[in-house]
């Protein structure tokens, strides 16, 4: 067999950066089915910098038709700085969903199959300065 050699900057790659409030840009939001194929999904893929290297990270989220109104409402206002009414209907046109577009993404622990890596737990939108504060 032959000796394969990591680089020491591709294992960082892998290790997940601590809970907090990353500035961050959407380079990617496709649709796509499902697993179960009962369904669909909208997936967002963010570009951050690490703390620790400073190199370009990704982070992908994933929105669930089947539960749109739990996260996804957040993500489009920081995307697009829309302010919405909860009272209201929501119509959301996708067309304003811009690659390339700035946002603050707050990332956390979790914990999956054993290991530890990073989710999307809120958004804010650039204009905004996300606050460490618990509260």
């Amino acid at each position: 067999m032959a000796i394969i050699t990591i680089p020491a900057s591709e294992l960082q790659k892998g290790q997940p950066v601590p809970d907090g409030w990353y500035f961050a840009k959407l380079v990617s939001f496709v649709q796509q089915e499902n697993s179960k194929k009962d369904g669909w999904n909208f997936v967002p893929i963010f570009s951050f910098k690490d703390p620790k290297t400073g190199e370009e990270r990704s982070q992908k989220d994933n929105f669930s038709n089947k539960a749109l109104g739990i996260k996804f409402p957040d993500f489009y206002v920081a995307i697009t700085g829309t302010k919405i009414d909860p009272s209201k209907d929501l119509k959301i046109n996708t067309e304003d969903i811009k690659i390339g577009t700035e946002l603050w993404i707050k990332m956390s622990l979790n914990a999956y199959g054993g290991r530890l890596n990073n989710k999307v737990d809120d958004y804010m939108h650039k204009s905004e300065k996300p606050s460490e504060t618990p509260f």
